[in-house]
């Protein structure tokens, strides 16, 4: 069982296609993770990466805490089950599923020789009866008990004829099946520590130390598993999946469900640390699809490991994974749980992709007025007046009437019947199916439009009770649930009302050298400069802490994938904060990371910019004549500006794995911010132009050549020129031709 880290993960092909984008995640132990997107987003090609079918083009993977990049595929503790069950087919299924097994190998454990097999004397067989002598074979019960009769004598399995009846020798007594001797038998019972574990037999040196890898772990003797170990481990992977009674039979002549269980048989003997499932029902028929998500979900509790799981169907990602990470052309767009996804999703394709039928988006503007907010449907003559608290979350920006917006709202959210919801529309029928259980009716907000279902723009699917009968063409009136509407920008298909909102927008007004902001007055730093008047103040979430000038009650809390996120009010003002402190009492507004706008939307101070970007170069490093005996090679070097630094050992490994030889002949590029760096009487060397003065803080605006870069310093600070030395361990390392994040 182990948990994964994917760090950085790019996959970029000979021909600069990028198949996978800086893929981050944290797989926990025992988690059911599910890779779900449309052909060709690159969900495969992550979970080859993961498997070592392909090679990673640049991030670190890490299995179970131990980075397995150049580590060979069979020697990840891993199992694949393919989409094509790659079954041999000469062999039976026994042979099928144990033929991994015979491959690999395990560590020799320590036998306890004087449990060896005896003869009827008591003395211990010699090596030739151990090896090539055979005994009666015991009868033994489901879970590999010996059977014995009611006076403690052993029972054997008697050989049998062709029809049934015993065989006996010429004196009338049963002939009994033999077997080999075992393992125990032959070699003596397992040696095991106090734990039970046993105990393995290490390699030694010349001198006798015991041998350990480049990684410090000790180096074990390994043996091929033995023939009862094989056998043990098919027959209880083949009762697990039900399949015992085909063990004899070759894949040609069982169902294609059976072959499916053929092949997780195969992958569960190895008992991996990951299980890696790459589409394993999409060649079955959709009953047979929906039985064997219910067996590898039920499966999945049983053997209590980490599975991945990819597909492109969401019915399968929304049924059986713990968390779905949502895919498209490369790019992680969310990963959340199933429920998450669908009451929250962070764009219009996530939001479009999961869910049946597909959500309903509509073009619209929107215009707060007062405490409620106008809605208008492009090409309609639906205008709806809504609550302003139902988009509590969402950025008031967009409220202008001006900006385009994206409406998205789910067909069981719309209803036939206009007393169901305060918010009614009329609408044109184009088509009603019938599906026993529910109607989908197929209609248009254009009451007079002549396009059909599939052209409009304003096109409705509205989830209807059974046996629903409208006429093609009548004109109907619905309801619209809005508190459950999902606001989209029309450009970037993002969210504007995130779960927690990126940003807050509120009205300010400075006067006399202070900010009014949120009934509070602060002095307006040096850095800031505005005239008296009135503006926008948009505040990012991150600018919101803990403090003392703000006072703020907390009316809510939300538990949201391990955050806590807290509604406060500040006087009629709503203000959601990130906080553990459910007793928040005031907030602090940290002005640096504030964009102020005028009344018309135009910005007229920018935030301060807190990524610093600087060209560099991997220089190699001279070893001193002790290094080289000691076998160290090359050290390699960070070169900014004619300044080196050497960089970390685990630093040069990473950028080895991505740019191999060519790590001395890439440009790079360091990204970190103005913390990040320190100011010293060596290193890099910039000028002065300007220090930006938050009052608390201060920050040295410094240009090296044509590059601008901002330098957190102490206050006091007036020089004309300053030294600086990047922390090696916080910056960001990419590389320039393709843009990938090697660091």
């Amino acid at each position: 069982m182990a948990g994964l880290n994917l760090n950085h993960i790019y996959k970029v092909y000979p021909n600069g296609v990028k198949a996978v984008n800086d893929f981050n995640m944290d797989i926990e132990d025992k988690e059911f993770i599910v890779f779900v997107g449309p052909s060709g987003c690159g969900k495969s090609t992550t979970l080859r990466m993961v498997a070592g079918l392909e090679e990673i083009s640049a991030g670190e993977l890490k299995i179970d805490g131990k980075v397995v990049n150049d580590i060979e595929p069979k020697d990840r503790d891993i199992a694949m089950v393919f989409q094509n069950y790659a079954l041999y087919p000469h062999m039976t299924v026994y042979n099928n599923m144990a033929f991994g097994l015979k491959l690999h190998k395990v560590p020799c454990e320590e036998r306890d020789v004087s449990f060896k097999a005896k003869d009827a004397d008591g003395k211990t067989l010699n090596w030739f009866l151990l090896t090539f002598g055979r005994v009666p074979m015991e009868q033994r019960d489901e879970k590999g008990n010996i059977l014995k009769d009611v006076n403690g004598n052993v029972l054997y399995v008697v050989k049998t004829k062709k029809d049934g009846t015993p065989v006996t020798d010429k004196n009338g007594n049963p002939v009994y099946k033999k077997r080999w001797h075992t393992d125990e038998e032959r070699l003596g019972r397992i040696v095991v520590d106090e734990k039970g574990n046993p105990v393995l037999i290490a390699k030694k040196n010349k001198d006798g130390s015991v041998k350990v890898n480049k990684n410090g772990e000790t180096v074990y003797r390994m043996r091929k598993a033995t023939r009862e170990e094989i056998r043990i481990k098919v027959t209880s992977a083949a009762a697990i999946l039900d399949i015992s009674p085909y063990l004899d039979r070759k894949p040609a002549a069982m169902s294609g469900g059976q072959r499916q269980r053929v092949a997780l048989g195969r992958a569960i003997v190895r008992n991996p640390k990951v299980f890696l499932l790459d589409e394993p029902l999409s060649n079955l028929d959709a009953k047979l699809r929906t039985a064997m998500r219910s067996e590898i979900s039920k499966l999945h509790r049983k053997l209590q490991t980490t599975f991945i799981y990819v597909t492109h169907d969401q019915v399968e990602a929304m049924t059986m994974g713990t968390r779905i990470v949502v895919m498209k052309s490369g790019f992680i767009q969310q990963i959340d749980s199933p429920q998450n996804l669908y009451n929250y999703p962070c764009n219009k394709f996530v939001a479009g992709f999961i869910g049946t039928p597909q959500m309903n988006f509509f073009a619209c503007k929107m215009k707060q007025n007062g405490k409620k907010v106008e809605v208008t449907f492009d090409g309609t003559d639906v205008n709806l007046s809504v609550p302003q608290e139902y988009f509590e979350k969402a950025d008031n920006r967009y409220f202008d009437g001006e900006k385009a917006v994206t409406l998205g709202i789910r067909s069981e959210h719309i209803s036939i019947d206009p007393k169901a919801y305060p918010h009614k529309a009329k609408c044109r029928v184009s088509v009603v199916e019938e599906l026993g259980v529910d109607c989908q009716v197929y209609a248009d907000f254009d009451t007079v439009s002549e396009e059909t279902v599939a052209d409009s723009a304003t096109r409705v699917i509205i989830k209807a009770p059974a046996a629903t009968h409208f006429e093609i063409g009548e004109i109907i009136e619905v309801s619209l649930d809005l508190t459950h509407a999902h606001l989209f920008d029309a450009e970037t298909e993002s969210t504007i009302a995130p779960r927690i909102p990126e940003r807050h927008v509120f009205d300010c007004k400075v006067a006399g050298g202070k900010l009014n902001l949120l009934d509070t007055d602060f002095a307006l730093p040096a850095a800031i400069s505005l005239t008296d008047g009135e503006y926008k103040a948009v505040i990012p979430m991150e600018a919101l802490k803990e403090g003392k000038r703000v006072s703020v009650s907390v009316s809510s809390c939300e538990k949201i994938n391990g955050k806590t996120l807290l509604k406060t009010k500040v006087g009629d003002t709503t203000v959601f904060v990130l906080s553990e402190n459910e007793k928040l009492a005031a907030l602090d507004i940290d002005l640096k990371l504030v964009m102020f706008t005028a009344l018309n939307g135009e910005t007229v101070q920018e935030p301060l910019n807190m990524e610093n970007r600087l060209a560099g170069k991997i220089a190699k490093h001279k070893v001193t004549p002790e290094e080289k005996t000691a076998g160290t090679g090359y050290k390699a070097e960070s070169k900014v500006y004619e300044y080196t630094q050497q960089l970390p050992e685990s630093i040069t490994a990473k950028l080895e794995s991505a740019c191999g030889k060519n790590i001395f002949a890439e440009d790079f590029e360091y990204r970190f911010s103005p913390y990040d760096v320190k100011v010293c009487d060596h290193g890099i060397e910039a000028k002065v132009l300007r220090l930006i003065d938050y009052g608390e803080e201060q920050f040295a605006e410094c240009a090296i050549d044509d590059n601008i870069i901002r330098i957190a310093v102490e206050k006091g600070f007036a020089c004309d020129k300053i030294k600086f030395v990047p922390d090696l361990e916080k910056i960001a390392i990419y590389r320039v031709f393709d843009n990938i994040r090697l660091v």
